[in-house]
Parts: structure tokens; C-alpha cells; sequence
């Protein structure tokens, strides 16, 4: 995980904290806690870029019409490309 983790967790312990619930106020959560829980949440969403673009491919192996085919192939490359930017924004490794 990357320093933008951090800040993003940092973040949400402040946001929660500003709310003045007697619960919540001077909340602590350990750092690997919360880099884990994270790092599940973008690997979540890797994952549903990985299934959005197997549909994508799934339908372009169906398809008869060459701009069909293109089409689809268009949004499984998108699909490929958004993952491979949150991997790389949120420094996870596989």
C-alpha cells in the first residue's frame, strides 16, 4: 500500500471523529487494520474490473458484426486499463 492509503484512512478516522459522538471521538484504528481494509476494497474493485471485462470479452466472442467486435473490444481494454490505473494509484501487489 502507498501513502495515499494512509491519507485516505487518516481522513476517515478525522471525519468520524468531527461528528462528536461520544463513541467515535479520539477513535483509534491500527494502521494494519486499516491498510487491510483497504487494500480489500481495491482489490474489490480490480476484481470487478476483472469481471466487467471478461463480460465484455465473453460478448465479443459471440459477436458476428465486426463493429460489434470492436465495440466490445474497446470497453474490455478500457476495463483493463481502469484496473491497471487503480493498481498503480493504490500500490497494490499481486
Amino acid at each position: 500500500m502507498n501513502e495515499r492509503i494512509r491519507e485516505l484512512c487518516s481522513q476517515a478516522i478525522s471525519d468520524v471523529d468531527g461528528i462528536q459522538n461520544p463513541d467515535t471521538q479520539n477513535m483509534y484504528i491500527p494502521d494494519c487494520f486499516a491498510e487491510k481494509f483497504a487494500e480489500l476494497i481495491v482489490r474489490e474493485c480490480m476484481t470487478m474490473c476483472d469481471n466487467v471485462s471478461a463480460d465484455y470479452f465473453k460478448h465479443r466472442k459471440a459477436a458476428d458484426d465486426f463493429q460489434d467486435k470492436n465495440i466490445l473490444a474497446e470497453g474490455e481494454s478500457a476495463c483493463d486499463e481502469v484496473r491497471y490505473e487503480i493498481k498503480k494509484h493504490f500500490g497494490v501487489e499481486e
